[in-house]
């Protein structure tokens, strides 16, 4: 299936978008964890985090690690925080041929709005609802952010244009962030209805309020974003999300196609890359047929300057005038 129609959220190189997730190889382990057991319980809520996937310790491989947890920890400032080697785990995960992440993830902006169309008003941040889903990301690795709601905000948008047809006004209002993926929610009573606009295409489901289901919907979340489930699968409590395409948003720059992303964390690891070089100023992820790319870069030099940029990267081979190969090392 063709996933292709604009992203009309930022990817931009530079400050924001996209960014190194602090924390992925420590976990916290609650005081009433047997000391014996300490180090496993935290290594396993790291494998969750470095490999995106909550269903990771059903792989057999995984006792491998445990039984070397010890190996891999590093020094400790209390026998609750636990960390490991980022290093040592990864090249451990991979030889073991388990999953393992860039450290550069997708950042997800979230606004919430609660009350029924003209009473609807912004959810002020730092609430239980922004709360829940925050833990919930965190466990695997994702990092999300809450709008300030200051009067910048206020000005850009309301309540009600949370939910409009145009995706642009929600687009505007959280340039100024520069997420990789913007998450809306509006609360009715104990329901909730969201919307997720993510790689090219806007995303349906509800959820309830409570704290069980909240976590089950991050999940689910977090599956399709780091691409650890097939889109439109089965949901285990809400039934499936449900894709609609993305208005037209056409950004300014270069069109660029890589063959070969066929993981996403050879997506993450291109496009997290591209940011960082200098003279990127802004990178927009337009779409993917199978493993082929398609990017828009905003780059110094223009096309010449993207050549000269791509060049430096090893793993690329170009093919065509915008066309380059990634080879996975």
């Amino acid at each position: 299936m063709v996933r292709f129609g604009i992203l009309f959220l930022l990817l931009v190189g530079g400050v924001a978008s996209a960014a190194e997730v602090a924390g992925l190889y420590s976990a916290r382990v609650g005081a009433d964890t047997p000391v014996e057991r300490r180090v496993e319980s935290a290594l396993a809520q790291v494998l969750v985090k470095v490999s995106g996937r909550r269903d990771i310790m059903q792989r057999p491989e995984t006792q491998t690690l445990l039984d070397n947890a010890s190996l891999l920890q590093q020094a400790q400032s209390d026998d609750q925080h636990l960390g490991f080697d980022p290093v040592g785990l990864k090249n451990l995960m991979s030889s073991l041929g388990l999953p393992v992440l860039s450290d550069d993830r997708p950042e997800l902006l979230v606004w919430l709005a609660r009350g029924v169309g003209a009473a609807a008003e912004l959810v002020e941040p730092g609430g239980e609802i922004y709360g829940q889903l925050s833990l919930a990301m965190q466990q695997r690795g994702l990092p999300l952010h809450q709008p300030l709601l200051d009067l910048t905000d206020q000005l850009a948008l309301n309540a009600q244009d949370l939910f409009s047809d145009d995706p642009g006004v929600v687009q505007r209002a959280s340039a100024r962030y520069q997420p990789d993926a913007i998450l809306v929610g509006l609360r009715s009573g104990e329901q909730l209805n969201w919307v997720l606009w993510w790689d090219g295409q806007m995303l349906r489901e509800q959820s309830s309020t409570d704290p069980l289901a909240l976590h089950q919907f991050a999940d689910r979340l977090a599956d399709h974003i780091l691409g650890v489930r097939e889109i439109g699968s089965e949901s285990a409590v809400q039934g499936q999300l449900v894709l609609e395409p993305v208005g037209a948003y056409q950004p300014d720059g270069i069109a660029l196609e890589i063959d070969g992303i066929a993981t996403p964390a050879a997506y993450l690891d291109i496009t997290g890359w591209i940011r960082q070089q200098p003279g990127v100023q802004q990178l927009y992820t337009v779409g993917q047929n199978g493993q082929r790319l398609t990017l828009i870069v905003r780059v110094e030099g223009g096309s010449a300057g993207l050549q000269q940029v791509l060049a430096q990267n090893p793993q690329l081979t170009r093919e065509g005038e915008q066309l380059y190969r990634w080879t996975d090392l």
